[in-house]
């Protein structure tokens, strides 16, 4: 008997604390959030470091529930999976949706509580430091055993300068460049091998990498994977390493380099010694792979020489029209701190820059079945209910003598004409949800999946809430940052180089993201499920964003042989026209197209048409240099057929116009925010580089977008 009552205490032990108020339970649980790095990279999701502790030896069980806020304006929610804590702390890694800080005045606030069986317990308010949109804050993570400030035997500086590194990679402080401190910040941040990510999508909080030869050799098989993944979706590393020793780094340094039997750049000894073959500069050689760039170096590189100078424009993506400054020390650079002329005005260069194509994107992929119910329809219907209750309902009541039957036959009509006007709208818009996309698919050199990124519309025909379940792949709402009303908006404009402008905004909080607020519960990049609620006939855009991929066995595409596509066969006509021919046996509808620096080699020309139909962008203004004044350019063209709507989009968002940060950059880091700034991958000042694009359509409103980026051998 004194067993069995001291198994039934134990066993009821856990659940005793439940009874207990939650005043008691929030005095031993604690909470601390902070950034996954020192700082949070503009325009992408939010990594934070979670870290719950429990001071009792009675086991907890609950949720951490995370709710975050622009001021007072909710933007989503994140739930843990069940957790059990007792006498510890337990450590969680969160992805939150990328944020839209208009200005210094709106803050980022994160509401966390722990929801038990019984109870819900706040814990408190969390103010994170996020970037405005007008600044852009770019991040360069360092990887190395050792606190950043000591020398690393990676990179050789001036010894008076520990620093030498990190000013070399600092973009406002370069003289070549026309960067303001105001507008763009290059943050250097300090990153220990054993805390880079273990999943690739969890890279994107960086803009750029830099591996010294310790820190690789820290590195395990569980990061070199997502590593090499993220550079060839788009990131930049620079790896300086002279040896080999696992399988796994040797795998890693030839997917960066694009080393093959047929195409050999890189060799190990006996003693797994690395030496390169044919190397660019000194003994460091440049890597292309997939959309990504890096460089691997078997020698510490000298920050003052003028090749790294060379070295760290590319790694940014600068333009090629961009000079390299007179001097590459950058012990000489220094911030031009004086006032701007114009710095009261609303000039901000490398805030967002959103597309006209992007705008639109939500108007064309409704699909055609889709069409609101014609005006002339409506005004039959309301003439035919004002006359069956005005002269109908009179006069037949009357010759019947029966008028007090009006509070019957009054409310009858009104509902019988309501549900006539449901039936014809539901056979306008449909009864069904539809589900429409624009994916882009990104590729290797031997044809492997790198990237995609898949834009989708959901049209519901009724309200809803809806759950889906992902796994390895980023999901968050397409962003409007154009489509407030002029009603609710303080306007301004972006000024760039070629004195083109484009409307901006400061937000209305309530309409800057498709749809509601999304809520995330799960381990989220990883494996999560995403809740979302659906209104009735309101379209709603997300993005769905996956590192690597695989084919589907159906799809295709896949039977097309897209390593065989070369550089110097596409810059021909003959060549061009060979391949395109080879990509329609497969895709016999696809658009087929070669972009280069000069022009844009096309299997058919794109009908362009003056059209008032609901494919418009927003507004585009025109400065004229001398007078100042702004005036509206025409009206934008439209297409033939959504199949060339989804081309031109293509073509946009590929190949980036000098507005925005892409006055500086031609390609950005993978992001995978709700916009198109990662997709630009071609710089139209590069002679040595093409982009090929096959735009198809798998089946009703269902897009790709398939790209290759090719290089001129060096």
């Amino acid at each position: 008997m004194p067993a069995l009552l001291l198994f039934l205490g134990i066993a009821s032990w856990p659940t005793e604390l439940y009874s207990q108020s939650p005043e008691i339970v929030r005095k031993k649980l604690r909470l601390t959030l902070a950034s996954a790095v020192d700082s949070i990279r503009s325009q992408s999701p939010i990594l934070l470091d979670a870290n719950l502790a429990w001071s009792s030896p009675r086991l907890l069980e609950g949720r951490l529930r995370l709710e975050f806020y622009v001021d007072s304006t909710h933007r989503g929610t994140w739930i843990s999976q069940e957790v059990a804590l007792s006498d510890g702390e337990l450590p969680l890694r969160l992805m939150l949706p990328p944020a839209l800080i208009p200005d210094e005045d709106f803050k980022y606030t994160v509401r966390a509580e722990f929801l038990t069986e019984d109870h819900t317990i706040f814990l408190g308010d969390y103010d994170v430091a996020v970037p405005i949109d007008p600044k852009r804050i770019l991040i360069a993570g360092i990887v190395h055993p050792f606190d950043l400030v000591q020398e690393n035997g990676s990179f050789k500086g001036p010894d008076e300068r520990p620093f030498a590194l990190q000013d070399s990679l600092r973009l406002e402080t370069n003289p070549g460049l026309d960067v303001r401190a105001r507008d763009l910040s290059c943050r250097v941040v300090s990153v220990l091998p054993g805390d880079l990510p273990r999943s690739p999508l969890e890279f994107v909080m960086f803009d750029l990498l830099i591996v010294s030869d310790a820190g690789f050799d820290r590195l395990g098989p569980e990061q070199l994977t997502p590593l090499a993944d993220w550079v060839e979706a788009g990131g930049r590393v620079c790896l300086v390493s002279g040896h080999a020793d696992t399988s796994a780094h040797q795998a890693c340094l030839r997917r960066l380099l694009e080393d093959s039997p047929l195409n050999p750049v890189l060799q190990l000894d006996g003693d797994r010694e690395l030496r390169l073959l044919r190397p660019h500069a000194a003994n460091w050689r440049r890597g292309t792979p997939g959309v990504g760039r890096a460089i691997v170096s078997t020698e510490p590189i000298d920050v003052r020489s003028r090749d790294w100078a060379a070295a760290v424009y590319w790694l940014w993506g600068i333009r090629a029209d961009q000079k390299l400054p007179e001097t590459s020390d950058p012990s000489r650079a220094v911030v031009d701190d004086e006032p701007d002329e114009n710095m009261f005005d609303f000039t901000y260069r490398f805030s967002p820059d959103p597309l006209a194509a992007e705008s639109a994107l939500g108007n064309w992929l409704i699909p055609d079945t889709i069409e609101g119910v014609p005006f002339s329809t409506v005004c039959v219907l309301l003439g035919l209910c004002l006359l069956a209750v005005a002269p109908g309902d009179y006069l037949l009541l009357g010759w019947l003598r029966r008028r007090r039957w009006t509070w019957i036959l009054f409310p009858s009509v009104a509902v019988a004409f309501t549900l006539l006007t449901m039936k014809i709208a539901q056979s306008h818009i449909g009864q069904t949800d539809s589900l429409t996309s624009l994916e882009f698919v990104d590729l290797t050199a031997d044809g492997r999946i790198a990237r995609t990124s898949s834009f989708e519309l959901t049209f519901a025909n009724t309200s809803k809430t809806r759950s889906e379940s992902f796994q390895s792949e980023y999901v968050t709402p397409f962003e409007y940052r154009a489509s407030a009303s002029s009603d609710s908006f303080t306007p301004g404009f972006r000024y760039n180089r070629t004195g083109r402008v484009s409307q901006f905004s400061r937000y209305d909080l309530e309409d800057e993201l498709s749809g509601k607020p999304f809520v995330y519960a799960g381990r989220v990049p990883t494996r999560y499920s995403v809740t979302r609620q659906l209104e009735q006939w309101s379209p709603q855009l997300q993005r769905r964003t996956a590192f690597t991929g695989e084919w589907a066995p159906n799809n295709p595409a896949a039977r097309i042989p897209w390593s065989e596509a070369t550089f110097d066969q596409l810059r021909t006509e003959t060549g061009f026209q060979e391949w395109a021919a080879k990509v329609r046996r497969d895709l016999p509808d696809a658009w087929v197209a070669v972009v280069s620096s000069r022009s844009v080699q096309s299997t058919q020309p794109l009908e362009q048409q003056q059209s008032a139909s609901r494919n418009r962008p927003p507004l585009e203004l025109v400065v004229d240099p001398a007078t100042g004044e702004v005036t509206p350019l025409a009206e934008s063209e439209t297409f033939a057929t959504r199949l060339e709507q989804a081309a031109h989009t293509a073509l946009q968002a590929s190949a980036r116009d000098e507005t925005g940060l892409f006055q500086l950059v031609a390609q950005i880091a993978p992001n995978a925010a709700g916009n198109f700034e990662d997709l630009a991958l071609l710089d139209r000042t590069d002679d040595s580089a093409l982009l090929l694009l096959v735009v198809t359509e798998s089946e009703a409103g269902r897009f790709q977008v398939y790209r290759r980026l090719l290089h001129e051998a060096p």
